[in-house]
């Protein structure tokens, strides 16, 4: 890695394969150039796409993830992991990329799949969701009480399924994927990536989410306060 001359992402905002990418490195505390690519005026364009100086080229979100944290995990995300819970990590992230992903899609742009409606499609997806409710029910986040790469790697594909219906989400009975959420829309990593705020400090190592586990006890704090009697 070049350090005089970082590396160019092409990324789209609204891509969830782009923001995953971007908040890990950003996690991992790698300076980029960031490129912004419309979709609509290139549908055809594939993001994100990560060059380097030296002409090596990163084109799979999931690989610039982990490259990102080959170079630096300073609160073990994924890369010091044991090999029985990065293989769970794996299948989890693989099983919403693969299985939930499409079904997303179905579900968002319901119109351009008119084989079942819309709410089939969500239902079909729900799968997915249950099983991270059933996950987030026994810790604070996916795989333990502090975050993995499962969390981030997930995080953008339910925003954007919350998205479709938020008011539909906010009554649905997965409040632990509510609290888990909200929870990672207020880190200080998140809000960054997004752009809604500078860093703090600008010698600061990395840009975590080590305040999660408080915020979820926060939360879930006053959701219990506000709960009605």
């Amino acid at each position: 890695m070049d350090l005089n001359n970082p590396a160019i992402l092409h990324s789209n905002r609204r891509c969830p394969y782009s923001l995953r990418a971007r908040m890990v490195l950003s996690y991992a505390n790698i300076s980029i150039n960031l490129t912004e690519v419309s979709l609509k005026e290139k549908p055809e364009a594939r993001v994100p796409v990560l060059h380097f100086s030296d002409g090596k080229i990163i084109d799979n979100s999931r690989d610039i993830m982990l490259w990102a944290l080959d170079q630096n995990d300073p609160d073990n995300w994924y890369s010091f992991l044991g090999k029985q819970k990065r293989l769970k990590v794996d299948n989890l992230v693989s099983h919403n990329d693969d299985n939930f992903k499409p079904l997303l899609d179905r579900y968002q742009y319901a119109d351009r799949y008119p084989a079942y409606s819309q709410t089939e499609y969500r239902t079909a997806a729900e799968r997915f969701l249950k099983q991270l409710q059933r996950l987030l029910g026994q810790h604070q986040c996916l795989f333990g009480e502090t975050v993995s790469l499962a969390d981030i790697a997930i995080f953008p594909f339910i925003q954007q399924f919350i998205l479709v219906d938020e008011q539909w989400f906010e009554q649905s009975s997965y409040n632990n994927i509510q609290l888990w959420y909200r929870a990672l829309l207020e880190t200080d990593l998140y809000q960054q990536v997004i752009g809604n705020t500078s860093p703090k400090n600008p010698d600061q190592e990395h840009q975590s989410c080590q305040g999660l586990g408080k915020l979820l006890q926060a939360l879930n704090h006053s959701n219990q306060t506000n709960e009605p009697k």
